[in-house]
């Protein structure tokens, strides 16, 4: 299939960036708003019977992973009511692999239940042959914002998940149901192999948003703390956008740095406008409270208009407008 551009596809994602430029311009010198969209958080039900899991892989382990789900389910009642005591202003339901693999049922659920607070983000196998066709029936009755691309690198260190052609298809798919497409490698390490597939990818299909999770693992020393290699990158192409999570955040302290800082540099070479926030509530441990509390300690050298652009405003611009209610 051909990975022309999409006229459409591409006038949005432009109406997107300008947005975002006029935001920032229109937003200097106001106060801050305390309102976040939360880019990430996973849903998983203790009724397992409707809803099996699948744990196996889980990095906590597949029985205390199961025990979590049954003892803490982190369903639709709350996440909304965490939300709402946060004034998190609605978010994106990412597909929890841990759980379910490539199972999207539940998410699907949830989104079909709360179509105007939660967007759905699923997971499918990009190479698999049925995916495109998955992806049009999805969006079309279940009205889905975006794919989730995750996975390892080959044994020749490539990334044929993320580019290959046989990957295109889904691409080409995405492209044409104006789709966003998510991308998570693992292990949780930055990888240079892993931004060329990503800038090769965003060269191909300039009019499909792309959200690199976790900024791509981004971590390093101060002052630079490994962004400097993501930017170049990745800064020119503008269809490229970046999650800044709690993962970045506890991983940052962990090794003593200053997240303050962090999302200084991030935003400073990556600008505000192409970055977005997301808890990762659900699978990172702790309150809801603590998430919050961790970003706003993030936020704290960004100018008003900035905290406004990561904390809500790109994500919400880059999914709401993607997900409707689903015909059923």
């Amino acid at each position: 299939m051909s990975a022309a551009t999409s006229q459409p596809g591409l006038t949005a994602l432009r109406a997107i960036l300008a947005a975002a430029s006029l935001s920032m311009a229109g937003c200097a010198g106001r106060a801050a708003s305390p309102a976040f969209y939360d880019t990430h958080a996973h849903f998983f039900t203790a009724d397992t019977q409707h809803y099996p899991l699948d744990a196996k892989g889980a990095r906590e382990g597949e029985g205390t992973l199961i025990e979590r789900v049954r003892a803490h389910p982190n369903d639709a009642a709350r996440v909304l009511h965490e939300w709402r005591a946060h004034h998190v202003k609605g978010g994106v339901g990412v597909q929890y692999a841990s759980a379910y693999k490539r199972d999207n049922r539940y998410l699907l659920e949830v989104h079909a239940q709360h179509p105007r607070d939660i967007a759905a983000v699923v997971i499918l196998d990009p190479l698999a042959d049925d995916t495109p066709a998955t992806l049009a029936r999805m969006t079309a009755h279940a009205g889905i914002a975006g794919i989730r691309l995750t996975g390892t690198a080959s044994a020749e260190g490539d990334f044929p998940w993320i580019n290959s052609s046989k990957a295109d298809r889904c691409w080409d798919a995405a492209r044409d149901l104006g789709l966003v497409v998510v991308i998570m490698a693992l292990p949780a390490a930055m990888s240079d192999k892993q931004l060329s597939a990503v800038a090769a990818v965003a060269d191909r299909y300039p009019d499909v948003p792309i959200v690199l999770d976790h900024i791509g693992w981004a971590l390093g020393p101060a002052p630079d703390y490994g962004l400097d290699i993501i930017a170049r990158v990745l800064a020119g192409r503008r269809n490229v956008f970046f999650k800044f999570t709690t993962i970045n955040i506890d991983m940052l302290e962990k090794q003593g740095g200053d997240s303050a800082a962090y999302l200084r540099r991030a935003v400073d070479l990556l600008g505000a406008g192409r970055m977005m926030w997301g808890s990762d509530f659900g699978n990172t441990a702790g309150p809801y409270a603590e998430m919050i509390a961790a970003i706003q300690r993030a936020g704290v050298q960004l100018t008003p208009a900035e905290r406004r652009m990561v904390f809500r405003h790109t994500g919400l611009r880059l999914f709401r407008g993607r997900h409707r209610r689903g015909r059923r």
